[in-house]
């Protein structure tokens, strides 16, 4: 690739160009014609990272595709980013510029080659000694302590082991700080994407979204308080706990169910116990984690007192004052390896057999795009495997071996798969309509009697659908189910997607901004153990979405939601001229009690002799 774009200086024509000097001051704008790029690094919270080059030097550069007016989002973006351009400390990442396009925006930053602490902790093939991940926690610290001393204080608002990269020297950085406008920006036109319509008012509710990621996230955050300082502490209280147990926090429950669970008290280690390696300073270590995450927001210590004690941590285990020079680094070099899961002859796509075009959406797992293969029009889903722990990918082939085998009419089928590092591509028949969620914000309202017609086509092909997953051996769950997989072709006929991604979307949420619960069962939130039950809750959602053409509690923040369901009293009010049939099938659906709940084996033949209330 010999620039930014693949046509070139053409690209930045008058007629094209956005005006950036205008818009951000001189010390952070980049001209996107002097960034020689290189190879994809993965993907982020805000979109594809890349290696590049810039005036010969080696850069990170984080390209941020944007719906709607630019030049309004980099205006308000610009103080942001004329204070991170200033910003100079050994353990901050260098942010150099921002380049400015009609389509998307570029970050241009300092480039650490050795990945995330993340990544790190969580690569079963490298032992990274105690001295050096220690080093790494002080590293971060020393960071953290660096922007909440600034005038202003800079607040992260998404700390987590994935922002904290490690440069060629095994040296920690602070990354992604101080891009709250950016990040808000970025979700508001997310959720919106290919779904406002001026016509109808109906947009969806982008209020319902958290800034952070969710396992990190503080409790008074998810309560809708404003974020501090301390918010940053309770983040890093969470990171030590993935260094003491290499395990993503959460990982046994859904992470739906970590915003109620966390305002509720419960922290990582209710959830794994730990087994701490012998001698005081790992003891001490779990101490400051809990400190650091305590309910009490003036209990948690400052990131100054934090680097003092781990610095008292690491003289403790290396029994040395100067345990710089008792750091001991891997006997190998980390290779940035493909976890992808390895080509099976009975799912392998060859790329060269794949053509991608546009991008036609976003999920919690990658970029969805629009293509052909051999000619036949396809979803190509684009999943980034880096940092995913290989005992994920090792169950998604076996999800990918079970998908391959599910043929009905209401479920989207799938082709296969092909690795292409550090991506792997998931290819699905493409559906002429899209998503329900998007048809439903897009048009505008039908007339009564076709409206119904069509919430009760909608629920009784899930219905079908869901029945053939449940029944299958092995039983496959889909766990989440919503509007936005349920897809609809040139007939209108209903099909779901996005089963058997489970351990990807898990992965996903995790990493990425912290969504909106309305469709998952009050026991997935909770915590609690689940089963097909969940998917008969969130079938119920759906239909109630189709029978009022829009989404549930339009008044409420994501916490209130969340709270109302987990609690069990907050439930949908069932539109006006539902069919009584109906309206009681959906109260069933969304019963407190699971076990309560009908299978979609009885709900399948209960909704076809419902058929002739709809005029089917």
């Amino acid at each position: 690739m010999t620039g930014w774009f693949s046509g070139g200086a053409a690209d930045q024509s008058p007629d094209n160009r956005s005006d950036a000097g205008g818009i951000l001051s001189a010390n952070c704008h980049i001209d996107p014609k002097d960034v020689l790029v290189k190879e994809e690094l993965g993907e982020g919270t805000f979109g594809c990272v890349y290696a590049a080059t810039w005036k010969e030097t080696r850069v990170a550069v984080k390209k941020i595709t944007l719906q709607g007016d630019t030049k309004s989002i980099v205006t308000s973006f610009g103080s942001e980013a004329s204070v991170m351009a200033q910003l100079r400390h050994p353990n901050v990442v260098m942010f150099m510029g921002v380049m400015v396009h009609p389509e998307f925006v570029g970050l241009v930053m300092e480039l650490c080659p050795k990945g995330s602490v993340y990544s790190v902790i969580h690569n079963n093939d490298v032992k990274i000694d105690w001295s050096l991940l220690l080093r790494m926690m002080v590293d971060s610290s020393r960071g953290m302590h660096f922007l909440h001393s600034s005038k202003p204080p800079i607040l992260h608002r998404d700390l987590k082991s994935v922002n904290l990269l490690i440069d060629a020297d095994w040296r920690c950085k602070v990354s992604d700080f101080g891009l709250s406008k950016l990040k808000a920006f970025r979700e508001d036109r997310n959720d919106a994407s290919m779904n406002a319509n001026t016509n109808t008012g109906n947009t969806p509710n982008v209020s319902r979204v958290f800034i952070g990621s969710s396992v990190w996230i503080a409790p008074e955050v998810f309560k809708g308080e404003e974020h501090t300082e301390k918010t940053d502490v309770y983040s890093f209280g969470v990171i030590i706990f993935e260094a003491l147990s290499s395990s993503v926090p959460y990982n046994s429950i859904s992470v739906d169910a970590v915003p109620f669970v966390v305002q509720a008290g419960k922290r990582p280690i209710d959830f794994h116990a730990l087994e701490l390696p012998e001698g005081d300073a790992m003891q001490d270590l779990y101490t400051l984690m809990t400190r650091c995450w305590s309910a009490e927001i003036y209990a948690r210590p400052s990131f100054s007192v934090i680097i003092s004690t781990l610095q008292s941590i690491l003289t403790k285990h290396c029994g040395d004052e100067k345990w710089e020079d008792h750091i001991i680094y891997p006997d190998r070099k980390i290779v940035s390896a493909s976890n992808a899961p390895a080509d099976d002859d009975g799912l392998s796509i060859r790329e060269e057999d794949l053509v991608i075009d546009s991008a036609i959406g976003r999920g919690v797992f990658g970029v969805v795009y629009k293509g052909s293969y051999f000619g036949t029009p396809v979803a190509i889903k684009k999943l980034h495997v880096s940092g995913v722990p290989k005992n994920t990918l090792v169950e998604f082939e076996k999800e990918c071996s079970i998908m391959k085998g599910l043929h009905h009419p209401n479920i989207v089928l799938f082709m296969g798969s092909c690795s292409k590092p550090p991506t792997l591509l998931l290819v699905t028949e493409l559906l002429a309509n899209g998503s329900f969620f998007d048809i439903y914000h897009k048009m505008p309202r039908p007339e009564p009697a076709r409206q119904l017609r069509l919430a009760y086509s909608i629920a009784f092909d899930m219905a079908k659908g869901l029945a053939y997953l449940h029944n299958h051996n092995p039983i496959v769950i889909h766990r989440d189910l919503k509007s936005q997989n349920i897809l609809l072709d040139d007939r209108m006929r209903t099909k779901i997607a996005d089963f058997g991604l489970s351990k990807f979307r898990d992965v996903g949420k995790t990493m990425s901004i912290c969504g909106s619960p309305l469709w998952v069962a009050p026991e997935v939130l909770r915590g609690e153990k689940y089963g097909t039950p969940c998917d008969v809750y969130s079938f119920s959602i759906i239909v109630w979405e189709a029978l009022a053409w829009g989404e549930p509690y339009p008044d409420l923040g994501s916490s209130d939601i969340m709270n109302g369901v987990a609690g069990g009293n907050l439930r949908p009010t069932v539109p006006d001229g539902t069919p009584t049939a109906l309206a009681r099938l959906l109260e069933e659906c969304w019963t407190k009690k699971q076990d309560q709940r009908p299978t979609f084996n009885e709900l399948v033949p209960r909704l076809e002799a419902m058929g002739k209330d709809f005029g089917v």
